[in-house]
């Protein structure tokens, strides 16, 4: 499960940028037949924007419409 802070933090020195770029070079690594991942975002809470699944393509496209 990748999990990513989308709060106003994030808006500083790109750090959400950054932790975009991360988590997509990890997609890139991964088998989608040897693995499922999901995706969860939070701010003053935590919000499933994904579940586990091997389509690791709708995962980046999930990762790459963040904020």
């Amino acid at each position: 499960m990748l999990v990513i802070d989308t709060s106003y933090s994030m808006s500083f020195e790109r750090a959400m940028v950054r932790a975009k770029s991360a988590l997509l070079d990890i997609l890139l690594r991964l088998n989608p037949s040897a693995v499922q991942v999901g995706l969860v975002t939070f701010d003053t809470g935590g919000k499933l924007e994904s579940r586990l699944t091997h389509d690791l393509a709708s995962i980046h496209t999930a990762v790459s419409d963040l904020g």
